[in-house]
């Protein structure tokens, strides 16, 4: 079944190193020169002739191969010199502008879980292999590199998503909602997930919300009230006021590119017995491939942990209203949002974590559609300073990370958290604003929080 992510790929020959995660943090600012990241570049300007065996292999290794591999993601495989050799121009250029691996957080910004960068030595010994003749050498040479650990969810407990497969036919976008029976009879708090879209040709998003058991029969009627498997529901699970969007509790989400697997220990999101969990799927009926879809989200599991945790969406709620114009023509069209979140937390997670005191945020994704070109999020300090979260200067819609902070950020009261997105709208002769279709746009954060210790 064609992916969204296979079509842009095979359509803008982007070919190359589409590692999606990487537990081992590459910092090119501590790379002593002349080494790759992982030891098996030669990144010295070719002193030695660079060969395939001995210096691409381990790269693609370690940055493609679980993408370009049988059964991964990528419409091809890079798998053997040959592969390789037939794509050497489109693949080493690819690297160079940037496009690849498609990381897209800006160096400089800070350290991640799962940063897939290359360094400039790894791009270099490419380039240098590419100048050179792009010769095999000899298979002799290969060393394996140090292996990409993937995020991945340690276990899975429980399993929820569609019943029965489902084809959406609203056109060009259609927003449905399925309400999922929550089977635990005892408090539970999720500590990973992990979303598998069941058809990626049409599926935009996914977002899990929990209906606190006062809350159920209210979701069920909803979705009796419409014929077929769940009911319609754009702007959120609840209606399509602002504030409905926001402060809907959410459980977890996934976008193209996105992968979350355990979530930071010592933490989860409450869940009590006789919940609901409303499933928001966004289908992009113009992609379709003709087939159903039948997500499935996964979850771990515990009875109890030492701090409960929240996902927090951050975006001014004024735009959802209709004050976030993007004018027809324009390729700089910036809107921009901060706010102390420590005095509207207690709203924002229906008082799951109290107002006034410090916040630890431990991850934040990004999201925009297909116009938006640069996502910028910040803490603006009480004394003047500012910290950088994310800083994703060519935004992709097809690869929207979760990106985990090797080290958690608190934020204090009187702090700001800053979200800020600009958009491209060159190729569109109509203005655009927030909203739900596909070619509409967003600008809106996703953080994992909880109370600071």
């Amino acid at each position: 079944m064609p992916s969204a992510r296979r079509l842009v790929l095979i359509s803008t020959a982007l070919v190359f190193a589409c590692s999606p995660a990487d537990e081992e943090q590459q910092d090119s600012g501590t790379e002593a020169s002349g080494d790759s990241a992982d030891g098996s570049g030669t990144g010295d300007g070719g002193a030695a002739e660079a060969t395939y065996h001995r210096d691409v292999r381990p790269l693609l290794e370690r940055h493609c191969n679980a993408c370009h591999a049988d059964g991964g993601i990528a419409p091809f495989t890079l798998g053997s010199y040959d592969e390789v050799y037939e794509l050497r121009e489109s693949l080493v250029a690819s690297v160079q502008a940037g496009l690849m691996p498609p990381w897209g957080m800006e160096a400089g910004c800070g350290t991640y879980v799962g940063d897939s960068s290359m360094v400039p030595e790894d791009r270099a010994t490419l380039q240098a292999w590419l100048d050179q003749g792009a010769v095999e050498g000899d298979a002799a040479d290969f060393i394996a590199p140090t292996p990409i650990a993937l995020p991945e969810l340690s276990r899975t407990d429980l399993t929820l998503g569609l019943a029965e497969p489902y084809l959406p036919t609203q056109m060009p976008d259609e927003y449905r909602c399925f309400v999922l029976d929550w089977p635990e009879t005892e408090t539970a708090f999720v500590t990973g997930f992990e979303v598998d879209p069941g058809n990626v040709s049409i599926a935009h998003h996914a977002i899990a919300y929990i209906a606190a058991p006062e809350e159920a029969e209210a979701y069920e009627q909803r979705d009796a009230d419409e014929p077929g498997p769940g009911y319609t529901c754009f702007g959120g699970p609840a209606g399509s006021q602002p504030l409905d969007f926001i402060t809907s509790r959410w459980l977890g989400a996934w976008a193209p590119g996105a992968r979350v697997g355990d979530l930071p220990e010592g933490t989860g999101l409450r869940i009590d017995p006789g919940s609901k969990i409303v499933l928001q799927m966004h289908y992009n009926t113009l992609a379709s491939d003709g087939e159903p879809d039948q997500t499935q989200i996964r979850y771990r599991l515990e009875s109890q942990v030492e701090r409960e945790a929240v996902m927090l969406p951050w975006a001014d709620p004024s735009w959802l209203a209709g004050s976030m114009p993007i004018p027809a023509g324009t390729d700089d069209t910036v809107h921009s949002f901060s706010m102390d979140p420590t005095t509207i937390i207690g709203l924002l997670t229906n008082d799951s974590i109290a107002d006034g005191q410090p916040l630890e945020f431990f991850s934040a994704i990004h999201h925009m559609h297909k116009r938006g070109s640069r996502g910028l999020q910040t803490i603006e300090r009480l004394d003047g300073s500012s910290e950088c979260l994310v800083d994703v200067p060519r935004y992709d819609y097809d690869w929207q990370h979760s990106y985990r902070y090797t080290e958690s950020k608190v934020v204090n009261p009187g702090d700001l958290l800053r979200l800020e997105c600009q958009w491209d709208n060159t190729t569109n002769d109509a203005a655009v604003n927030w909203g739900d279709g596909t070619n509409d746009e967003m600008c809106l954060g996703i953080h994992y929080v909880a109370a600071a210790r």
